[in-house]
């Protein structure tokens, strides 16, 4: 059994800054931010005890309510240092995918050592949610708002400056701060990890590991989801199904691996939903996708009078004089109006 899994980082930013990839006006970035924090922290995901909150040297967990007093007002004093030239990075966000052999407990102690390692004793302020939502991909959430450093820290950066002048905690905005915070997110897993047993990350890439393949695309949670309900995939979620299958198949030969041997490579979790959509296609059947684009050509049911007609019409009503009436009438065309008033004007004569 492999003693690493690959671990996925992710590190997003909320900024207002010009210079952003996405920029957002000061309140659309506090709406998002917000709504980050409220799916983080959303009951359905985690309880009170799954959700941890680290500033100023502190560490506050099992109260969200209270957590999320706290980070609202972090982030409204971080929202008023924006300005209209530079703007602000408001808040930084990200997942952090955990070793699946860890338990509930182990958990929460890699998020709580997370929160208080990226914060330390500064006015930066983590908020760190385990999830229990999606069975067999353990993962945490972040939630962060830079603040200034300590006075210690300031000092302890440059000894023999005459003035100290305080930086933020976190700046994950600079340049190779990413991947420096990456590191040191797999350290503290690895802390954890290696103290429990468990399964350490591994977050360089393939490249940087050394190893000649090409790197598979990132699987998501969906085709686990998926695949546990018996639901059907998304277009996107087949193509990376089929794109991962032919490159786990290509880095096999080119290591001269036979066929069979490519076949036995593709996880089984690929390997029903392959099998079924191949016989889909075969047997003529269309998937949901396609069936919502067959029905866009389909032109509507419509009557020369250009009124669209029920699939099923409902069966006229008749008053005492055989004539229609009522809401009935009006959701009949004229020419069956008429057709039926001359059939019951006829079998009255005849009687």
């Amino acid at each position: 059994m492999a003693d690493s899994y690959a671990a996925s980082i992710n590190i997003k930013h909320i900024s207002t800054s010009p210079k952003a990839r996405k920029v957002l006006s000061l309140t659309e970035a506090i709406a998002t931010a917000k709504a980050r924090f409220r799916y983080q922290t959303r009951d359905a995901a985690c309880g009170d005890e799954d959700v941890i909150c680290h500033s100023e040297g502190q560490s506050l967990t099992g109260d969200k309510q209270a957590i999320k007093s706290k980070a609202y007002a972090a982030l409204a004093a971080r929202a008023k240092k924006h300005t209209a030239k530079n703007g602000i990075r408001l808040c930084d966000t990200g997942h952090i995918s955990l070793p699946n052999d860890a338990s509930t407990e182990e958990q929460r102690e890699i998020a709580e050592t997370l929160a208080a390692d990226m914060a330390g004793d500064s006015q930066a302020l983590v908020v760190a949610s385990i999830h229990h939502d999606k069975k067999g991909n353990k993962h945490l959430h972040w939630w962060a708002v830079d603040g200034l450093e300590t006075r210690e820290a300031a000092i302890a950066r440059n000894p023999e400056a005459k003035r100290v002048r305080q930086r933020d905690q976190l700046r994950l905005n600079e340049g190779g701060s990413r991947q420096d915070w990456r590191e040191r997110m797999a350290g503290v897993v690895n802390q954890v990890a290696e103290k429990h047993g468990r399964k350490k990350a591994e977050h360089r890439s393939l490249k940087d590991q050394g190893i000649d393949r090409a790197p598979q695309l990132h699987e998501g949670v969906e085709v686990q989801d998926k695949l546990e309900r018996g639901h059907e995939f998304s277009v996107a979620a087949n193509e990376r199904i089929e794109s991962n299958s032919e490159i786990i198949a290509q880095n096999i030969r080119d290591q001269g691996g036979s066929k069979a041997k490519q076949i036995r490579a593709i996880p089984k979790r690929w390997r029903l939903p392959k099998f079924l959509g191949s016989w889909r296609s075969k047997l003529g059947f269309l998937n949901r996708s396609e069936v919502k684009e067959e029905a866009s050509k389909t032109p509507a049911n419509t009557d020369k009078f250009g009124g669209q007609m029920r699939t099923f019409p409902r069966i006229p009503r008749f008053n005492k004089d055989g004539q229609t009436s009522g809401l009935a009438a009006s959701r009949l065309p004229p020419q069956h109006i008429e057709d039926n008033t001359t059939q019951n004007a006829a079998s009255s004569s005849g009687r």
